[in-house]
């Protein structure tokens, strides 16, 4: 009785483990990747892996206009910060983060202008992240 009793409880614990190794991946999966993504002719995005911009953001921000610059030909004249909202985060927090996070980049000195947009995006429906668009208009 008791070797059951032991035999079942290890097996609903190799279960478990399994069903939180498959969540895990999951969740990993639906963060966002730090690789630049075209989103137009004239804009790349820079997806922040945390919510709040680093000083090594920041470095690696100057890498990719340079990187922009030699590989793909793109004369980046601004920067434009913004957050996504609504799902795990509430939009007046993400607009708060989007205000840090464009102070943070104005602190240091690039050539060109840092903005903020006018508000976060809603999105609903995924994991909330924020982010830095390169633009050339």
């Amino acid at each position: 009785m008791v070797g059951f009793i032991g035999a079942l409880s290890s097996s609903l614990c190799i279960l478990i483990l399994v069903f939180i190794t498959l969540v895990v991946g999951y969740i990993d999966s639906l963060i966002p990747s730090s690789v630049m993504q075209q989103i137009d002719e004239n804009t790349y995005r820079y997806p922040v892996k945390t919510y709040y911009v680093s000083q090594d953001i920041i470095t690696e921000v100057e890498q990719k206009i340079v990187e922009l610059k030699e590989k793909e030909n793109f004369e980046t004249n601004y920067l434009q910060v913004g957050c996504e909202g609504g799902f795990d985060i509430d939009l007046k927090s993400a607009d708060n983060i989007m205000v840090f996070n464009t102070i943070k980049m104005n602190s240091h000195q690039y050539n060109i202008p840092v903005i903020m947009y006018d508000g976060p995006t809603v999105s609903e429906h995924s994991l909330n992240y924020c982010y830095i668009d390169f633009k050339r208009e």
